[in-house]
């Protein structure tokens, strides 16, 4: 009788919901690890599930040892894949941890774009100040917005204020100031083989509240074909000059006047159930070929001939800080999934610090598409009641 091959998926938050699924569709036993009772993972694999902080890196070489997992999966934190990286056994299917660090610390990615000649914000120093203009200061290893302020360079006091605010968030006590790149928000997700992308999208991605984290999104179609060029050959570039591994390579840049101004770049699944975005846009089983990388799977197959639908994905917030007592559309909105993340009665917080739901919103065709994003970012298709 044959045995499956064990898999143990490092994250049991929601986001790494679609990775497990496609996990066991694939037939691994398929285990999960982290430190929350609560989370969807933790009660979705119940006996399956393991109970400890992965950041503890010992602990989970003496879990993995113990329980002889063939394959490891990081899941949709950066933390997941940093763990992974170091252990033992499994570090021919990830970059080396200096590799990894050239592409997770915001201050080394700019180095490394700076020296290959990609476009990318300017880092400036502290003592390049006062000057004119806007800057943006961030911690150099944080997520979801977190520590990251505006500043006119020519107001010292502020820039020292939210200089020790990035420094505070950061995990490695470190900040970048960096010049500020008005502009369009997207994602470039691709695919990597030999050095190569065999598969790509891009995503338009818009804030509707906490303006520096994403809260919606969709496939853009019609994005300019020249440079969706430039950032197949840029990716590719990149993967040859550090000899990444096969794999997913995710990139957030900023459009302006047609130029990609590289922002920041993981090999992690994105949050957020960005996966299901492009699942539920394209029928491509992003998720599934994510994990193919790392349990040996073959998926030649499946990168078949796109799908064309019109999905909108945005994540539900409140604007106020009181009990969510439920939600009220001001128009109808066709769903093709919706996944609730609050219960009634739990206390909401603005600026996305606690999420109610993420909607996948179904329009019939790429104008009614873009009016729903619109409709989002200004917040006029619901209100979220709490009373």
């Amino acid at each position: 009788m044959h045995t499956p091959k064990k898999v143990l998926l490092v994250d049991s938050a929601f986001s790494a919901v679609p990775i497990y699924q496609a996990l066991c569709k694939s037939g691994f036993d398929v285990w999960t690890i982290g430190n929350r009772e609560s989370d969807a993972l933790a009660l979705i694999s119940a006996e399956r599930w393991i109970k400890q902080d992965y950041s503890d890196v010992a602990q989970v070489q003496a879990i993995v040892e113990e329980q002889a997992f063939d394959y490891i999966v990081p899941g949709c934190t950066d933390l997941s894949i940093e763990v992974c990286q170091q252990l033992r056994g499994y570090r021919n299917f990830f970059d080396s941890e200096e590799v990894y660090a050239n592409l997770g610390n915001k201050k080394a990615f700019r180095n490394l774009c700076q020296q290959m000649g990609l476009y990318s914000p300017v880092e400036m120093k502290l003592a390049d100040f006062p000057r004119a203009g806007c800057f943006i200061v961030k911690p150099v290893d944080s997520y979801s917005g977190q520590g990251i302020s505006i500043v006119d360079g020519n107001n010292l006091q502020v820039l020292s204020t939210v200089v020790e605010q990035a420094e505070q968030v950061s995990r490695s006590g470190h900040y970048i100031i960096e010049s500020y790149i008005e502009g369009q928000l997207y994602s470039f997700s691709a695919l990597l083989t030999s050095h190569k992308v065999v598969e790509s999208f891009i995503v338009k991605e818009g804030s509707s509240t906490n303006p520096y984290a994403v809260d919606t999104s969709y496939i853009d179609e019609g994005f300019p074909e020249e440079v969706k060029a430039y950032l197949t050959v840029a990716m590719a570039k990149l993967s040859a000059h550090l000899q990444l591994k096969d794999g997913l390579i995710h990139l957030q840049f900023i459009l302006r006047d047609n130029c990609a101004y590289l922002i920041e770049i993981t090999r992690r699944c994105p949050g957020d159930l960005y996966s299901l975005l492009i699942e539920y846009s394209t029928g491509i089983p992003y998720s599934q070929l994510y994990a193919a990388y790392f349990t040996e799977t073959k998926m030649d197959n499946l990168c078949s001939p796109r799908e064309s639908n019109h999905i909108v994905r945005h994540t539900v917030s409140a604007d106020k800080n009181l009990p969510f007592t439920g939600l009220e559309l001001s128009h109808p909105i066709s769903c093709k999934a919706i996944f609730p993340l609050s219960s009634l009665g739990e206390p909401l917080a603005i600026m996305q610090q606690k999420r109610v739901a993420i909607i996948f919103a179904e329009a019939t065709d790429e104008q009614q598409k873009i009016a729903l994003y619109d409709n989002f970012i200004d917040r006029s298709r619901y209100q979220v009641t709490a009373k």
